[in-house]
């Protein structure tokens, strides 16, 4: 309310509310916001909205009585408002609590059993299935939905997100228009119309589609998300830093956010800025897709060595060296990005504990290890050599230790780099404690 338009607005309300021509003895004006910590000080002015009154969300009775509400002469027979009341409560909460996914999707399913009918109730449970990846699952029952009620916009939106999870970008744009159309300002079939966009690289929709939803929505923190990976995918990393940070303001919860500022923190640096257009056009692609670009691009390596081989060996090395580089490159950016993050201050704080050490094994093993590569082979100082090429190999085993999702990862890559680290020191220290080694002995070759 602090754009031009809406001060305007304010203006005239605040002009009608003291217009001293008019009568306005007995009357009561109720507002109601669910952010009041955005409202304009003019309103909250003696004579005006001076008094503030906290409404919370309906406890369990007062849910009851709601459903009582809305079930009055609708042919209802068997509903059980007091259990329906507690199960609205479950599911919602859960929904939202990390790990609890599976409890919601076991309390919206009661719900459904409840009342079948309920086409809410489906859309919700699509939106369930899509958080835990059984996008199929959710398309299914998106569709149940559907059939139950053609003319909400909350069903169409769900299977959109089903189609989003199954990464089908275009299918997510076709089902968020169809939900737009019944309902233009339905917020969330806005902002997965925006990210859909954006992954198929439709940069002037999406940019369209992030100014109206901003217009649209401009306190709701998934618009902010939505903006500020456009702004990267653009390559705008300041921007893109602004708008995830509105998110956090709006939300401070939010994951999303938090995981976009990472990524405009981490785009401060050119290096990572190459790394991001490579995520940004494989994410144009389903799974399989991205694999078969993968194996064709790997093909194509292959093909190329072999030629170069028969032109010049040199070349042909020199090829095969960049290629290792390349692969390096994308398996060590994120850690490498997170290591730059840890040079900045304010930055590192946004940083998780396991970011934070990938930071330092990753982007810190390797700045290490080139180090000691390239003054060991200076100085022809074997020990110095070989712990810079140790260092330099535990960076793979350690990108996929401390910020892999799962704990058996976790565990199997974190023995892996501890024991390259171990047969690092061992050889360091063999060959230091040997007078006058110069060449590299039959155990470390």
């Amino acid at each position: 309310m602090r754009t031009s338009a809406g001060r305007t607005l304010i203006n005239q309300f605040l002009a009608e509310m003291d217009r001293e021509s008019a009568e306005n003895d007995g009357v009561l004006v109720l507002g109601a916001t669910n952010a009041p910590w955005h409202l304009d000080s003019a309103f909250l002015r003696p004579g005006r909205f001076d008094r503030l009154i906290f409404v919370p969300p309906p406890d369990e009775p007062a849910r009851q009585e709601i459903v009582k509400i809305i079930a009055n002469g609708k042919p209802v027979t068997g509903l059980d408002p007091a259990a329906l009341a507690k199960r609205v409560k479950d599911f919602l909460c859960q929904l939202n609590q990390s790990g609890k996914k599976q409890k919601a999707l076991e309390s919206i399913g009661e719900a459904i059993r409840l009342r079948s009918d309920a086409a809410f109730y489906h859309a919700v449970k699509s939106l369930i299935l899509s958080d835990l990846h059984k996008g199929k699952e959710a398309l299914v029952v998106a569709d149940a939905a559907i059939r139950l009620d053609p003319e909400d916009a909350f069903p169409l939106a769900a299977k959109a997100a089903a189609y989003s999870e199954m990464d089908q970008w275009a299918n997510v744009e076709a089902w968020s228009l169809k939900a737009l159309q019944i309902d233009s300002d339905h917020a969330m079939s806005a902002n997965l119309l925006t990210h859909a966009l954006r992954l198929q690289g439709k940069s002037d929709e999406n940019e369209i589609a992030v100014e109206q939803l901003l217009a649209a929505s401009p306190e709701d923190s998934f618009a902010h998300v939505n903006a500020g990976w456009s702004a990267l995918q653009r390559g705008d990393s300041k921007q893109a830093e602004t708008h995830f940070r509105e998110a956090l303001r709006l939300e401070p919860e939010s994951g999303s956010a938090r995981d976009g500022l990472l990524e405009s923190f981490r785009a401060r640096s050119w290096f990572y800025r190459i790394y991001l257009s490579y995520c940004f056009f494989m994410q144009r692609f389903t799974g399989g897709k991205q694999w078969g670009i993968i194996v064709g691009i790997y093909i194509a390596y292959q093909l190329l060595q072999r030629w170069l081989e028969t032109v010049n060996e040199m070349v042909a090395a020199v090829f095969v060296i960049l290629w290792l580089a390349l692969v390096l490159w994308v398996w060590l950016a994120p850690g490498i990005g997170n290591f730059l993050i840890l040079m900045d201050p304010s930055a590192r704080l946004a940083l998780k504990p396991g970011e934070k050490w990938q930071g330092l094994a990753v982007g810190g093993g390797l700045v290490l290890g080139v180090f000691g590569t390239a003054t060991g082979f200076g100085l022809s100082l074997d020990p110095l050599l070989l712990g810079g090429i140790g260092l330099i190999a535990s960076t793979v085993p350690a990108s996929l230790t401390f910020a892999n999702d799962s704990q058996k990862g976790r565990m199997i890559f974190g023995v892996v780099t501890a024991a390259v680290y171990a047969m690092t020191l061992v050889v360091v220290i063999k060959l230091s404690l040997t007078p006058g080694a110069t060449e590299l002995d039959p155990v470390t070759k």
